[in-house]
């Protein structure tokens, strides 16, 4: 077996900065699959439209993945 760790540093993410998060409100919905209580956001209607995206490296946004495979022999055999 061989154990592969990737460490991403530094990565890249798009912030809507045009909108801010008190704009949006909770509201509480029924699923319809399982009938159970959902919470989702909804945006106040006065900053539709109103989206501006910075394009950034936020400060701590790392991602560390480790996988286990298989190792493989002659031919692709295990």
């Amino acid at each position: 077996m061989h154990l592969f760790r990737r460490d991403d540093q530094e990565r890249i993410a798009a912030l809507d900065v045009g909108v801010p998060a008190q704009d949006f409100s909770p509201v509480t919905i029924l699923d319809p699959f399982d009938n159970q209580q959902l919470t989702v956001y909804q945006q106040n209607p006065a900053t539709l439209g109103q989206d501006r995206y910075l394009l950034t490296n936020p400060p701590g946004l790392n991602e560390r993945s480790m996988d286990l495979w298989p190792k493989r022999g002659p031919r692709g055999t295990a």
